[in-house]
């Protein structure tokens, strides 16, 4: 029987597996430098949680109603578009960095660290453009199950209040 977990550790067991071939067997760091090590990880990671998605929905989707296929076939249409896009605006933009800046920066860790900060400020600007335009209403859906979470959150004074509170109601009752 399939379950969760066994998904989850076959998916964590990919994604550990991608980075290990390009990492260590192909030493990717060392023939194109460390950001791509990074990126490396970065893709099978992302590898992994897409195949596990795509398992867990082909394997609970009878017990689970809300995996319709025709919703899920969209969903999964636009999820590729982001990604690839996502993928291709980073790395262009780490590119047209390096392409452009690289002569001028001599301190290589400042580099790496512009570089990576680049490539993710653009992948994250073109990942929200792309949930606007395509209208991906979950992403909506999980900021707001987030935000609301955030505001439920005790502050200090509330905490010291209700300490107080359960002595109110016991007089009151």
């Amino acid at each position: 029987m399939v379950t969760p977990i066994v998904l989850g550790i076959v998916c964590s067991s990919i994604s550990v597996a991608i980075s290990f071939i390009i990492v260590i067997l192909l030493k990717v760091h060392i023939a194109y430098g460390p950001v791509y090590a990074i990126a490396a990880v970065a893709l099978g990671y992302v590898i992994s949680r897409a195949l596990k998605i795509v398992l867990f929905i082909h394997f609970f989707r009878k017990k689970i109603p809300i995996f319709t296929s025709g919703k899920s076939a969209v969903f999964f249409i636009k999820l590729f578009i982001i990604t690839a896009v996502v993928a291709i605006t980073a790395f262009l933009a780490k590119e047209s960095f390096s392409i452009f800046a690289g002569p001028l920066w001599s301190a290589r860790r400042k580099m790496l660290i512009a570089q990576i900060l680049i490539s993710s400020f653009s992948g994250g600007a073109a990942f929200l453009a792309l949930v606007y335009i395509l209208k991906v209403k979950e992403f909506k859906t999980a900021v707001s199950w987030a935000l609301a979470k955030i505001k439920r959150r005790k502050t200090p004074d509330s905490l010291q209040n209700q300490g107080s509170e359960p002595e109110k109601q016991n007089e009151d009752s």
